[in-house]
């Protein structure tokens, strides 16, 4: 008995009566004839070219009950078509004469028919095909070399023939593949498997022909050190069923590849930190057991020949000053071959810079321009300049000073603020520091006659009298006196302030009310921003018996 690889196929009929009995293959098609009696135009048989999609055909009345199938003059297979009742089986016969004969009965089949393509019997069971295929590719003569020790981008040359000891030629299209694989056992499907090469076969390919390969293969760099076979497959897919599977394959017998271990030592560094630029391979534990190989420290195995890209990563207020193993390297980032065991420091510095930043509308002009990275003990020039309309008062942070032309020294790292101020304040200008974007639009919040925070003044008292619009806890502080026949508010203002002005009124009756001439209007000055004003009016006191007063808020002229 011949021992044949076999490829099942499973068809797929919408109408029962359509089972594997009576199938036939004709020009390139698999055939179903109709049931033994339907003829005439009536009659309804289907074929396909794959086994699967199905189209319905007339005709074929004649390959009813043929039970002969034959490949050529080599083969014949001939379907008894009386059913066994004790071994519930039909029986199907193989013969292959090529100069011996040899005879297949398979056993536990419930086989129902049998056809031949041009390389293959098919024994046909209920709605399922068995193909027995002539063919047969082995991979010979496998030669593997390399000139220096393994490792990524080192060529490792790979030669093998596959040839044809069928007894039929290869002829069939499609993606049948050629591949050379790396593993780290003598089977495909045992730990990491990498496809090093990979190609189609193309047809034909004659009972007893060879096909040459030759190939320069490299191994992938996220290959970790350790030992590995190679690999030849032809028909790597399993896409074709052939006459023996066995030989398809060729691995290496012992572990030719071996990828010895070179130990990088990463030394820790105040102020940064080491990272990969480059891929690793997979699964690369660090000295202290944990993953994660973005950041590199301690002792590091890594593959003989990995090439490694390295970047120093300063932490913040740190700058990288170069590695202590190469300090011709400067900042930029190292490339290693690894081909020895190699020893890193990184060197990093603390970053001395000078910080600036204004508070009102201006500018900071620096000298040196360019304050970000400075050595220490460094002095920096500085200047104030006010944007038109505006004046500068101080220096905050790292700065004291009320001079627009000042400099510090560059010890430490620096924050400076220049402060500048309005010259004028009108209404407007006051609103947009006290409102929001929000809420500047919506005039029942910030129109001059709006009590925004429910206090009893308006938001045009609250701007002259320097109170919080939104606060009813900040509230004006005004104080009225009588005295020497006058009448006199004190409170605090703005004396920037340039559209509005605090005038007083007079009336006998409340309901006539005059603006008084004022005797004095005395203000004292504590700040750009704050000053104690005084404005005082005279009280008729002949001419009238009752006197009221009140300070009104009025456009200046």
């Amino acid at each position: 008995p011949m021992s044949l690889c076999r490829a099942n196929y499973y068809p797929y009929l919408s109408f029962p009566e359509y089972e594997t009995r009576n199938i036939r293959y004709v020009d390139g098609y698999y055939v179903y004839p109709s049931e033994i009696g339907s003829e005439g135009p009536t009659a309804t048989h289907v074929r396909s070219l794959d086994l699967t999609s199905w189209e319905e055909v007339s005709g074929f009345q004649e390959l009813v009950e043929e039970p002969w199938a034959s490949i050529g003059d080599i083969g014949l297979g001939y379907f008894d078509p009386v059913f066994d009742d004790i071994s519930g089986e039909y029986d199907p016969y193989i013969t292959f004469d090529g100069g011996e004969t040899y005879t297949v009965i398979p056993s536990n089949f419930l086989v129902q028919d049998i056809i031949a393509t041009e390389d293959a019997f098919y024994l046909c069971q209920s709605y399922k095909i068995t193909e027995l295929s002539l063919i047969d590719l082995s991979v010979q003569n496998v030669a593997i070399r390399y000139d220096e020790t393994p490792g990524p981008d080192v060529p490792i040359t790979v030669e093998f023939d596959v040839s044809n000891l069928g007894l039929v030629d290869y002829l069939r299209t499609g993606e049948l593949k050629v591949s050379v694989v790396l593993t780290q056992s003598e089977f495909l499907d045992a730990g990491a498997n990498y496809t090093l090469f990979e190609s189609t076969l193309e047809p034909p390919l004659a009972v007893g022909e060879s096909l040459h390969f030759s190939q320069e293969v490299y191994l992938p760099r996220e290959l970790s050190a350790g030992d590995f076979h190679i690999g030849v497959f032809a028909d790597s897919a399993d896409r074709l069923s052939e006459l023996n599977e066995s030989n398809n394959i060729y691995f290496s017998p012992t572990s030719l590849i071996n990828i010895p271990h070179v130990t990088l030592t990463v030394n820790s560094a105040d102020g940064g930190s080491v990272l990969a630029g480059s891929s690793l391979p997979n699964g690369l534990a660090l000295s202290d057991g944990s993953s994660g190989l973005s950041v590199l420290s301690g002792a590091l195995e890594l593959p003989f020949n990995l090439q490694l890209n390295l970047l120093a990563q300063p932490a913040k207020n740190y700058v990288f000053a170069g590695w202590e193993e190469y300090p011709n390297q400067g900042e930029d980032p190292l490339n290693l071959n690894l081909t020895t065991d190699i020893t890193l420091t990184p060197v990093f510095r603390s970053l001395i810079s000078v910080s600036t930043s204004v508070q009102g509308s201006g500018t900071v002009q620096t000298t040196p321009t360019d304050t970000s990275d400075l050595a220490s003990g460094q002095v920096v020039s500085l200047l104030a300049v006010p944007d038109e309309g505006w004046t500068f008062l101080e220096w905050e942070g790292d700065l004291n000073s009320t001079s627009s032309s000042a400099s510090i020294t560059a010890t430490t790292s620096k924050q400076v603020r220049a402060v500048f101020y309005r010259n004028v304040l009108r209404f407007e200008d006051w609103k947009t520091d006290q409102f929001t974007i929000y809420e500047r639009p919506n005039t029942s919040v910030s129109d001059r006659t709006v009590d925004a925070d429910g206090d009893g003044y308006s938001n045009l008292f609250e701007y002259l009298f320097r109170t919080d619009p939104k606060s009813s806890e900040d509230r004006p502080d005004i104080d009225i006196l009588f005295e020497d026949d006058l009448v006199s508010f004190e409170f605090e203002t703005d004396p920037r302030i340039s559209d509005y002005e605090a005038v007083i009124f007079s009336s006998p009756d409340l309901n006539m009310w005059d603006s008084e001439t004022h005797l004095e209007d005395q203000t004292t000055h504590h700040s750009f921003e704050r000053a104690d004003r005084r404005v005082s009016a005279p009280i008729d006191t002949e001419n009238q018996r009752t006197y009221f007063c009140r300070l009104q808020i009025v456009p200046k002229e």
